[in-house]
């Protein structure tokens, strides 16, 4: 089995399978434990309240099998609300427990007056990666030797292959909410995705960062290990950039370069 998107009743599942099927790609949607074990990468979209997420996690006997999935270091790929379950905590509506992968805690973003909750629009995502992160080779295809965290971005930032967002249909807006940045004309360098959240991850462990975005101050968008990778905007929604970094996430391997560290 290939790619799987793990149903938890919180996610807008469909879209992210539809966006696999434009690239040709087959993904499957389940809840079942014993399938999910047997995936090769899983996909951990979601959207709404951390608690029912993480409730709804239980009750679908999912906990240990993401867990295992990502000890394992198989490909994995959280997305929104995803990433932030990967945490210890979130501080939103109370204190509740993650899946604690990373150290940290999700927290509700605090802006200056003019800023907006939630976050919601298209914003540039700057990658804290080197410009061997935008390596393709000819077949434009991740090269050889670069990170599973710089393999995802592969073609996305330094390349310029990927600007700014265009009209768009379906569930994919095209032009930032209210007192959100402005979707520039000129030429980006770093790429753009589509954001809708109200709170933002804070992990202990830097190492973690494999991204940031600025909306009032800089916040964690993308945080990635070995072959665990986690991004705050949603791909399925970000048109040729999203579209690409699926791509990307599907063409990698069980055997990262970098392995998470002991």
């Amino acid at each position: 089995m290939s790619t799987l998107i793990v149903d938890y009743g919180m996610g807008n599942l469909r879209s992210v399978q539809k966006a696999f099927e434009h690239l040709g790609v087959p993904a499957i949607i389940s809840s079942d434990p014993r399938t999910i074990a047997q995936a090769e990468r899983v996909v951990l979209p979601g959207v709404g309240a951390f608690r029912d997420a993480i409730e709804a996690l239980r009750q679908h006997d999912l906990i240990n099998v993401l867990r295992d999935h990502i000890a394992a270091d198989r490909p994995f790929l959280g997305i929104c609300l995803g990433l932030q379950l990967l945490f210890d905590r979130s501080l939103e509506d109370g204190e509740h427990e993650g899946l604690g992968i990373i150290p940290g805690t999700v927290q509700r973003f605090q802006l200056p007056p003019d800023y907006k909750i939630p976050h919601m629009g298209w914003n540039q995502v700057d990658l804290c990666l080197s410009p061997t992160a935008a390596s393709v080779d000819q077949m434009g295809h991740p090269a050889a030797g670069l990170t599973p965290v710089q393999a995802l971005f592969a073609g996305l930032d330094v390349s310029g292959i990927v600007t700014e967002p265009t009209a768009a249909s379906g569930d994919s807006p095209a032009t930032p909410g209210p007192g959100h940045q402005d979707v520039s004309p000129q030429p980006a360098l770093k790429p753009w995705f589509y954001f809708v959240h109200s709170y933002h991850c804070v992990p202990n462990d830097q190492t973690w960062v494999a991204a940031t975005t600025n909306y009032g101050g800089p916040f964690v968008s993308v945080v990635g290990r070995g072959n665990v990778m986690a991004t705050q905007f949603h791909p399925e929604k970000s048109q040729a950039s999203g579209l690409r970094l699926l791509k990307n996430f599907v063409a990698l391997s069980s055997h990262p370069v970098d392995a998470p560290a002991a």
